[in-house]
């Protein structure tokens, strides 16, 4: 019986730390990360929190206290006001359109209150829009521009549905990325396309002594560990890179410092306020993103 992969992994990855909680978070929270360890695979290129929570713990915590502890915001107006959900969304939804034709289908996996596929509606109208969501009330705004799938996971999918399956931010929840990108892939129709964004924590990431928090990822990605990953679940990489903000301690011009200072302050739609600079490539970027296409493994 194949291993998952949290066992790939696990098995001769080297301790890197404890894993690390933000002090803001009230003791009293997040019981199933607090005593976890850090640990990285080279073999993999890939990190892990262990030992992985049980599936009743973290459906308890992303039932309840995620949003709280993590200070997310509500309503899809707090998303559209930001500039940075704004440039990340239309940066992801630009990498894709150059790559279709004509009509499809576009399933947003762990779609929040629908700010990436506004950004789908507004360059690929023709297409259908289609969400998986898990937050009731992130529902009823992503009802206004996709129709919401009952949230049953990748794994009720029916196979070969979506020319694009867009899934940001998500896989450093899950418990086997592995496994979920294969479910992935099979609700592709062939040759389509998996946009896919992480969190940019590499090794070098993780033995920051800056760094305060880990919560609430389970794993961490490094470039050619999310590569790596990808090919495994039998994908072939169309275009990866390093993205988004710069991270803590790397310079930023005077320019770009004003106008994010004023964009946060502001909000709404200052066009002549726009960074061109907010999420584009880049080295010591926060994010990591491929876009990939289905293979005939």
């Amino acid at each position: 019986m194949a291993r998952g992969l949290f066992e790939q992994v696990a098995r001769g990855a080297a301790d890197v730390r404890g894993y690390r909680v933000h002090p803001s978070v009230p003791r009293g929270t997040c019981a199933a990360f607090r005593e976890l360890r850090v640990r990285w695979s080279a073999a993999w290129d890939l990190g892990c929190a262990t030992p992985q929570p049980a599936p009743a713990e973290l459906e308890s915590f992303y039932g309840g206290e995620y949003r709280r502890v993590m200070g997310k915001a509500r309503g899809v107006a707090s998303y559209i006001e930001s500039p940075n959900y704004r440039a990340q969304t239309r940066s992801q939804v630009d990498w894709v359109v150059g790559e279709v034709r004509g009509h499809g289908r576009w399933l947003d996996v762990g779609a929040g209150y629908g700010l990436l596929l506004r950004e789908v509606a507004d360059a690929l109208p023709a297409w259908t829009r289609l969400a998986l969501e898990p937050d009731a009330e992130a529902q009823h705004d992503l009802a206004r521009v996709a129709e919401v799938l009952p949230f049953t996971g990748p794994t009720a999918l029916d196979a070969g549905l979506f020319e694009v399956i867009s899934c940001s931010h998500v896989l450093e929840h899950v418990a086997d990325p592995l496994a979920y990108l294969g479910h992935l892939r099979e609700s592709l129709r062939a040759s389509g396309l998996l946009l896919l964004e992480v969190p940019n924590d590499d090794r070098v990431a993780l033995t920051d002594p800056n760094r305060t928090s880990d919560l609430p990822h389970l794993w961490f990605f490094s470039r050619a560990g999310l590569e790596r990953l990808a090919r495994a679940a039998g994908f072939s990489i169309v275009r990866s890179a390093e993205l988004g903000l710069e991270r803590p301690g790397t310079p930023v011009g005077f320019g770009s410092r004003a106008r994010r200072f004023l964009r946060r302050r502001f909000h709404g739609n200052l066009s002549l306020l726009d960074d061109p600079t907010w999420y584009t490539e880049g080295v010591n970027r926060t994010d990591l993103r491929i876009l990939a296409r289905r293979g005939g493994v």
